[in-house]
């Protein structure tokens, strides 16, 4: 959260009693954002902030990628997002400084029909012999409670979504610390509480968790457990999320609309498509009410775009662009707007203007102002912040002598102390001259936590793709003395292993399916496959990974949630030779913990 603190006192005018003097001295005024990595930022506190209510929409979703290219270019800064559904995974992955062209590459490579596909089987190669032989026999599968079957929440068990969205998050330039509040944007996603009905707003915790809890889309991913709540979709209460945006007080709130129309009469014909339309026409009046709030509203023309048309990524990006273009004026007038409003304050007029010349402020004020003669307190606040927009300065004043009916102004500052010499520890996995062509981009430059955290997310960007997904930075110190800058990173080496949610399954099992040992360093390949491992059990609804930090040590954490161990499979079999043959197939898959298998099969046959 940004913490607010004067760097000296607003328009502050005094008199002075020697001479009958009188004197008004004009001071910046900031606020301190606190950045990824320990740093901050001093904003200028007429700066105005903008949030952003990403909708869902399925594949229609991804083209919110565009939107963020095309605000990125105008250099809009966004300083909250909320997001539901696909919003929730675009906006989340953004907050956590993945870049426009990141995200963009992403979209492309992901296979969406895979990971969200109702076929919700394990990939026959991932499968072992035995598991092979029953799979493919089985007609229908039912898990047993007793001797009552269990049907089926939803037509996916989520666990693909979970795995890549998990990757990605360890993947990140900017990792949770405390809440979604140390990401590079501040995120929050929305979620529907399946038993109250009500939207839940998520902001702490784990981000990949978050992002598919909010993407649970009713029959098709199953519900997630987050504490004592079930969760899913959050469309269902709030598809596109302004009024939550709205808590956050933004001077600016951006709604992006990629949610689907009604269907049309000719398609409503087949009993699931009224179905989705009798679940639709409640979510569409709560959208319009929702886009009443928003000061813009960005819709892309996706007509006849599904939800699921997952093959026209490059299109959906570029039409998410060019429907943003044509607000970008509008927007930044709006901006510029409240800035103004902000600077022009009890505004004071000044005349018979002189600008001293005597700091080379004065004189920089004199090449960008058109008439010396007449100013207003407001046009010599917004010189000043457009002076120090590179944060060259600490703050920034200007005295004004109003005696003798004339006006003189000088200027002063405080500067921001450069950076001499840098020091960085504790990387040995990557090419150090790499590293110091990076770094050397510092040096003999005033020290900002922005281009810090820039180049810090440029040397973890190498770590990512070498693997070295744990890789971070463990801390950073600027001595203003020395000016001297000091990094440190960590590359990453696991300190203890944990397993929690394994009621009944022997923890054994669990850590051999896991490729990952105490001591070795963390890696994103070998992360994959063991989450590929342990849904391949077959005995887990769900898996995650989380990592906490204890002082110096990292300690994974695999949460996982069990699926009942009880099976029953029919299968049916006819050939030339046979006459028809029924199986039937009861199974207990995880006798006493063991992930040992042991039931009974019986076939029916007429011959």
């Amino acid at each position: 959260m940004s913490k607010k603190f004067k760097i000296f006192f607003f328009p502050l005018l005094f008199t002075a009693s020697v001479f009958a003097q009188q004197k008004i001295i004009l001071n910046t005024e900031y606020i301190q954002k606190q950045l990824p990595f320990f740093l901050t930022q001093n904003i200028p506190v007429p700066q105005p902030k903008v949030a952003l209510a990403l909708s869902g929409g399925g594949a229609r979703g991804i083209a919110q990628i565009g939107v963020l290219k095309a605000l990125e270019e105008k250099k809009i800064p966004v300083a909250f997002i909320v997001g539901t559904s696909m919003g929730s995974i675009i906006g989340g992955l953004y907050a956590a400084g993945y870049s426009v062209k990141t995200l963009d590459s992403i979209a492309r490579t992901a296979d969406w029909n895979y990971l969200l596909s109702g076929d919700a089987k394990t990939n026959r190669r991932d499968l072992f012999v035995d598991q092979k032989i029953s799979e493919d026999k089985a007609v229908l599968t039912l898990r047993l409670k007793g001797l009552k079957p269990i049907i089926p929440t939803s037509v996916n068990d989520g666990q693909r979504l979970s795995n890549y969205l998990n990757l990605l998050s360890f993947q990140a330039p900017v990792k949770v610390k405390n809440n979604f509040d140390d990401l590079e944007i501040q995120f929050r996603a929305v979620c529907t509480n399946l038993e109250t009905g009500e939207a839940v707003v998520i902001r702490s915790g784990s981000l990949s968790q978050a992002m598919r809890a909010s993407s649970s889309v009713s029959f098709l991913l199953s519900p997630v457990k987050m504490d004592t709540l079930t969760l899913v979709d959050g469309g269902l209460v709030a598809n596109i999320p302004v009024k939550i945006a709205k808590q956050f007080r933004p001077d600016v709130l951006i709604a992006v609309n990629t949610t689907g129309d009604l269907h049309p009469k000719e398609d409503l014909e087949m009993p699931w498509i009224v179905a989705d339309q009798l679940v639709s026409i409640p979510m569409k009046l709560l959208n319009e009410e929702q886009l009443r709030s928003a000061d813009f509203v960005i819709t892309p023309n996706l007509n006849g775009v599904g939800s699921t048309d997952y093959r026209r990524v490059d299109s959906l990006i570029t039409l998410g662009y060019e429907s943003t273009k044509p607000l970008l004026e509008s927007i930044e007038r709006k901006l510029q707007a409240s800035y103004n409003k902000s600077i022009h304050q009890k505004e004071i007029f000044f005349k018979n203007v002189r600008i001293s010349k005597d700091s080379e402020l004065g004189k920089k004020f004199l090449e960008d102002i058109e008439k010396e003669d007449s100013l207003s307190s407001g046009d010599i606040l917004n010189y000043l912040y457009r002076r120090n927009n590179k944060g060259e300065y600490n703050s920034l004043w200007a005295e004004i002598d109003t005696s003798n009916n004339k006006t003189e102004i000088t200027f002063g500052g405080d500067k921001v102390k450069t950076v001499e010499t840098i020091q960085y520890q504790g990387i040995t996995l990557l090419p150090l001259d790499t590293v110091k062509t990076i770094v050397k981009k510092l040096e003999d430059q005033p020290f900002s936590g922005m281009k810090t955290v820039s180049v810090i997310k440029e040397i973890l960007e190498l770590y990512r793709i070498a693997g070295y997904s744990l890789a971070e930075l463990d801390s950073v110190s600027f001595n203003k003395s020395s000016q001297h800058l000091s990094l440190f990173f960590s590359e990453g080496i696991v300190s203890e292993i944990k397993i929690k949610g394994n009621s009944y399954t022997n923890p054994t099992i669990i850590s051999r399916e896991f490729p990952i040992r105490e001591g070795e360093v963390f890696e994103s390949e070998r992360i994959q496959q063991g989450l590929t491992n342990l849904r391949s059990t077959g005995l887990f609804e769900n898996v995650y990974v989380q990592i906490e930090k204890d002082g110096d040590k990292k300690i994974l954490t695999l949460i996982v949630e069990e699926k009942i161990s009880n099976t029953a499979r029919i299968g049916f079999k006819l050939d030339n030779e046979n006459k028809p043959q029924f199986w039937f197939d009861v199974r207990d898959a995880n006798i006493l913990g063991t992930a040992t298998e042991l039931g009974l099969l019986v076939y029916l046959s007429a011959r």
